[in-house]
């Protein structure tokens, strides 16, 4: 393999995630996400970037191991057996290994930090509402838990899981968990979209079960 084949490394991707296209559109969206934050950040290796950025999730296969140790440790494979230098091949692994919140070890390189900050951001605005609606259908999770008032949680501690409580939960704390000041600001600039629906969903859950809860009740008293 040339040392600049993006197809090569690309068509790996599409083959580890089995040309699922969520995880092939995430993946791009990382890329570009990445790409938007290295032009702010003087000595990023671009190259690494692009690398990290494809194949940061190809451990998502259904493997009992945590995504991220089983796709650095199978990026770092294909890496080398395709002419990568081990310093190379082995950074970039390093910046997969660390890229999700479940890792044991912070990124460490500029490299790492920015394909966190990549991943994290598409979490955010109107594709990260997305991303986490989609998550709870997969995971037959509701929109929000009723609580012993017959009203709609607002995703609080303590409550279960539910798209509010993910969104409260992990979503809205996204901005200070980042890296580079980049991606803080994209991060932001995102927030108003995020915070605005979850905001609307969480009111007219409240009000649609409110009215209707008072409505029922006096068509009981009207037919006893």
């Amino acid at each position: 393999m040339e040392l600049y084949s993006y197809g090569a490394i690309y068509n790996f991707m599409v083959d580890c995630v089995h040309g699922d296209t969520y995880e092939v559109a995430h993946a791009q969206r990382v890329l570009c996400n990445a790409l938007r934050i290295a032009e702010t950040e003087q000595g990023a290796d671009v190259h690494v970037l692009i690398v990290a950025a494809l194949l940061h999730d190809i451990g998502r296969n259904g493997a009992a191991r945590e995504h991220a140790v089983a796709g650095s440790e199978k990026a770092h494979a294909f890496l080398r057996e395709n002419g990568y230098r081990e310093d190379l091949a082995g950074h970039i692994a390093d910046c997969i290994l660390t890229h999700s919140y479940k890792s044991s070890a912070p990124p460490r390189s500029l490299e790492a930090k920015i394909l966190f900050d990549a991943d994290k951001l598409d979490l955010t605005g109107a594709l990260g509402t997305a991303r986490a609606i989609e998550h709870c259908v997969l995971a037959h999770e509701p929109l929000y838990v009723l609580g012993e008032n017959g009203l709609p949680g607002s995703g609080k501690k303590g409550e279960g899981a539910s798209l509010l409580r993910e969104y409260r939960k992990k979503l809205k704390k996204l901005p200070a968990v980042l890296f580079t000041a980049t991606a803080r600001k994209i991060a932001e600039t995102n927030r108003q979209a995020q915070d605005s629906f979850f905001a609307r969903l969480a009111k007219e859950a409240k009000r649609t079960h409110a009215e209707g809860t008072k409505l029922l009740k006096s068509h009981i008293a009207r037919t006893r």
